[in-house]
């Protein structure tokens, strides 16, 4: 399966929330994806992040899938911009550091 390497910000700054940094695998239909891997980043902190499903930390839980990131455009509060694997594995060892 495709995997998507993603960093997701909310646009509205009335609110605080983390940034979403997300590894994630599209299902068979290729319309949606499960989170494989989550970071969540609040500027140089990292309060949590889950590894398959364990959670380390205290990160919110995601949904089992997500939307796929082709359609994040028709989200106008999200922010979203690609990484590459390198740039996420990164921010994955920063995270189980922190």
């Amino acid at each position: 399966m495709l995997k998507h390497y993603i960093k997701i910000e909310l646009k509205d700054k009335d609110v605080i929330a983390p940034v979403s940094i997300a590894e994630l695998e599209e299902t068979a239909d290729a319309k949606s994806c499960r989170v494989l891997r989550l970071i969540e980043k609040m500027g140089d902190t990292y309060p949590g992040f889950i590894d398959h499903g364990v959670a380390h930390g205290n990160p919110a839980m995601p949904l089992d899938t997500v939307p796929h990131p082709d359609t994040y455009d028709d989200f106008p509060d999200v922010e979203a911009t690609r990484l590459t694997p390198e740039e996420f594995a990164a921010e994955w060892e920063r995270a189980k550091e922190a």
